[in-house]
């Protein structure tokens, strides 16, 4: 090593000074004793080694890990017997018997011969002494030996043991590391490099730092490049209010030593360095004090430690804050991916049987964001008999991140105390309050808080910039790509839950208050209608929806409905059943609307509509059904006939095509009580669409020709597109196809004017059924594809199902049996998953199609 600065006689050292002879003879002292504690082991290990060979009544597992730690505790002895040379004197001279400085130390040592401390001090120089003249020896012996069993028990033996050079305090590998091979790659490269950096390995709790950690200490060029030379220690919470670090001892015995009068550490330096690596995990609890004189010890610490050429450190820690004067390589951590996240899962719990679990796990692991302790966690419960992915995708739902405790309440077994041990490195701050009520405002907005309600919220919470960079700082907040400030899902839930069980002060409720009025004047921009610039609006409004939804969703449980709440429901609404159909909100908000009876008949309207746009034909005529008897109670017409029209297209969509007609001359009959009805065009196209299905072209070209008319006049741009296209497939069944074309194309151009996404995918495939008519397969199969991309998002499984369909059969005709395989199965799927006579019926043809294939 070398020398230990006033703990032990070397150059420049007084001689003399009794306490730092003393204080380095007992350092030396322990390793005989060590030393000789192993060898007995090994004696003992060497019996048991022939008694194994002899009788062979243990199994190879057993022999192996016996060899193993036979081989682990020679290799101990070694490196302490190097300790040992390289700390004595290296030259001959030096010793007591030539050396006229050491015969000085000798007359000082007999004079104090009396004390107690001198007689200590005599014997362990005498016995560090002999054991260093026999040093080599001893080694040659022990290389002899290890090499020796490693011969005697052949290659299996040498194989099993090519990793067993690491320290047996050091932790273990990682149960798991999935997705994290090019953060591996890249801090091996600077840990091998030969002038070492330190890393420091940043990001929140459980997003995976300490497995990194142990993954480097245990790889096969770190244990190469530093062998028996790595350490490491652990800080936890319960010690960051001790005066001094917990957990520095090293499985020999070495630590700084501390000097009781100045308080400070005593670092090892070294002439010739040795090259060692110390990692430190959990550094935040080490280095975040109250206590200003024990961050002074941590900062002079970890100054004297990069001093020390021959030490490498890798540190981790939630916060992206170093010691002054302290430098190292950062290496900030985000979520592993999807696929990773997926392998880790099975690998810990096996795989999941069938589409519908692998479909629940997947959701599950998006859930928690692919936080890699969030799903090992899950993976465990998975792993016993009786949980399925379905049941604990159900209980993270109601749940949230109660679903991962278990017995042992510690940072790597349980989600939520490492999220508390961030947070309460939070509260010691100086703005560590402001901090936490910026960070509960946060955990409202799934989608992150976005720079311009950033800057509205600066009104309510002081010092917010202050907070925010603590947040950074702390890794409970990132950066997203528009400067938004995104929490990790099981961060956002844990936090939302202590806010509610422990209830929100006065402060925080006004900073909700005030995010309650931006996101209400954010819904009021909600696109309402597809015409004019509807892409840009939908643009400029969608970063805010998901924040929108999960705001209102809390205020839907939290406080009674209100006319500005069920103004910005119904918007939410409205822009949902445009762009990515969900009932939600709706059906959290049905279940608050007890004795408001009009708001009810709105919202089960709303529900009817979005649920006949996802094709689901029960639920749908269920929700339309209340609503049109409460309209009826209310005496509101129009909003009779609206019903009225959105059952009929159910009832035909269901096979029903006599009902649908009866409901559609019903409104009809009551659009002369509303000479001013807005629903007019709506009866007549939906007559159009009955008649067509049933072959009358003439009485469908006269409704639709009505509708579109109708559509003209009242500015319904999108409305009189689709009437163009319903014209347009007359004219194919026809067989008058350029026509229709034509026809199409137009109503396409309208559809992408007005951003209506279903209609421009419709467009596409009736386009490419065209094509395919046409016998051009190569369109045809171009303009499906492109219908595919469009529809991927549209929540409307009838078209998307058709559009399998048709390409299915494109790729069959061009010979491309395995994609036609997979489409006629995908629409198979979705038509299944309608369930009704007619969509029953193409799953049939599909069926049919996938079995002549492959025969």
């Amino acid at each position: 090593m070398a020398n230990m600065t006033t703990a032990h006689p070397g150059p420049g050292s007084d001689p003399s000074n009794t306490t730092s002879v003393y204080r380095y003879g007992r350092a030396l002292a322990r390793q005989p004793k060590k030393i000789q504690d192993l060898s007995d082991k090994i004696g003992w290990r060497i019996a048991l080694l022939l008694n194994i060979s002899e009788k062979h009544g243990r199994s190879d597992d057993q022999l192996e890990r016996c060899v193993e730690t036979f081989l682990c505790d020679a290799q101990r002895i070694i490196i302490r017997l190097r300790i040992i040379e390289k700390v004595l004197p290296q030259r001959r001279s030096r010793s007591l018997s030539t050396s006229a400085r050491s015969s000085t130390m000798k007359q000082k040592m007999q004079e104090a011969h009396n004390s107690s401390r001198s007689q200590f001090l005599v014997k362990t120089t005498f016995t560090v002494m002999s054991i260093a003249d026999g040093v080599a020896s001893v080694e040659k012996t022990l290389i002899e030996i290890r090499d020796g069993v490693r011969v005697l028990l052949g290659t299996h033996a040498i194989e099993a043991t090519h990793h067993v050079h690491a320290p047996a305090r050091l932790p273990g590998r990682p149960e798991v590391l999935n997705g994290r091979t090019d953060e591996v790659n890249e801090y091996v490269e600077l840990l091998c490099d030969c002038d070492p950096e330190g890393i420091a390995i940043i990001g929140p709790g459980g997003i995976g730092k300490t497995s990194l950690a142990r993954a480097l200490l245990h790889h096969r060029r770190v244990v190469a490049a530093f062998k028996d030379l790595r350490f490491s220690s652990l800080w936890k919470a319960s010690s960051i209010w001790s005066r001094r670090p917990s957990g520095w001892r090293t499985h020999w015995d070495y630590h700084p030593l501390r000097s009781h009068s100045k308080r400070r550490f005593r670092i090892c330096t070294s002439k010739r360095p040795i090259g060692f690596l110390l990692v430190i995990d959990n550094f935040e609890t080490l280095w975040f004090h109250d206590d200003r004189a024990a961050e002074t010890d941590t900062v002079d610490l970890f100054q004297r430690l990069q001093t020390v050429p021959s030490l490498t450190l890798i540190v981790t820690c939630r916060s992206g804050v170093s010691p002054n004067g302290v430098s190292w390589s950062t290496a900030k951590l985000q979520p592993i991916a999807l696929s990773a996240a997926h392998a880790t899962f099975v690998h810990i719990a096996g795989a999941v049987a069938g589409a519908a679990e692998e479909r629940s796990l997947s959701e599950l692991l998006r859930a928690v964001d692919c936080v890699p302790l969030a799903v090992t966690l899950l993976a465990r419960l998975a792993k016993v008999p009786g949980n399925p992915t379905s049941s604990l995708l159900q209980r993270w739902h109601s749940e949230h991140t109660k679903i991962t405790k278990t017995s042992d309440l510690d940072r790597e077994s349980s989600v939520e105390v490492s999220i508390q041990v961030s947070l309460d490195l939070l509260a010691r701050t100086s703005a560590g309050k402001e901090a936490a009520q910026l960070l509960i405002v946060c955990a409202y907005l799934p989608d992150g808080l976005r720079p311009t309600v950033f800057e509205q919220m600066a009104d309510s919470i002081s010092n917010i910039s202050e907070a925010r960079n603590l947040l950074l700082t702390f890794a409970l907040v990132s950066l997203g790509g528009a400067g938004e400030l995104i929490m990790l899902s099981p961060v956002r839930h844990f936090v939302l839950s202590q806010s509610t069980a422990t209830g929100a002060d006065y402060s925080v409720n006004t900073h909700l208050a005030a995010l309650r009025t931006i996101y209400f004047r954010i819904a009021a921009t909600a696109p309402q209608d597809p015409s004019g610039d509807f892409s840009s609006r939908v643009s400029a409004f969608a970063p805010e929806y998901g924040n929108l939804s999960s705001y209102l969703l809390h205020l839907i449980r939290s406080e009674e409905p209100s006319q500005d709440l069920f103004a910005a429901v119904d918007a939410a609404a409205n822009y949902s059943y445009l762009t990515n159909p969900s009932t939600a909100l709706l059906d959290a908000f049905r279940l608050r609307l007890e004795g408001h009876s009009r708001w009810l008949a709105e919202c089960l309207a709303w529900i009817g509509r979005i649920r006949l746009k996802r094709c689901e034909y029960a639920l749908c005529m269920e929700s339309l059904i209340q609503a049109r008897i409460l309209y009826e109670e209310h005496g509101n017409v129009d909003s009779q006939i609206w019903c009225a029209c959105l059952l009929a297209r159910s009832l035909n969509a269901c096979g029903r095509s006599e009902d649908a007609e009866q409901e559609l001359l019903a409104a009809q009959a009551l659009l002369s009580k509303s000479e001013r009805s807005p629903w007019k065009y709506l009866v007549h196209r939906d007559l159009g669409i009955i008649y067509f299905g049933r072959n009358e072209y003439e009485a469908a070209t006269g409704h639709f020709v009505t509708a579109k008319d109708e559509c003209l006049r009242t500015g319904r741009r999108l409305h009189a597109a689709q009437c163009s296209r319903w014209l347009a497939m007359i004219a194919v069944r026809q067989g008058r196809l350029p026509a229709a074309e034509l026809d199409i194309q137009l109503a396409l151009s309208e559809f992408e004017a007005l951003g209506d996404l279903l209609g421009a995918g419709q467009c596409f495939v009736d386009l490419g059924q065209i094509k395919y008519l046409q016998s051009d397969l190569e369109s045809a199969a171009t303009l499906f594809a492109r219908a595919e991309v469009t529809l991927a998002s549209v929540g409307n499984p009838y078209t998307l199902a058709d559009c399998h369909w048709w390409l299915g059969n494109v790729y069959r005709d061009q010979g491309r049996k395995k994609d036609a395989l997979d489409k006629f199965d995908a629409a198979r799927i979705l038509w299944e998953s309608i369930d009704t006579k007619e969509t029953r019926t193409y799953a049939e043809y599909c069926s049919q199609e996938i079995a002549e294939l492959k025969a």
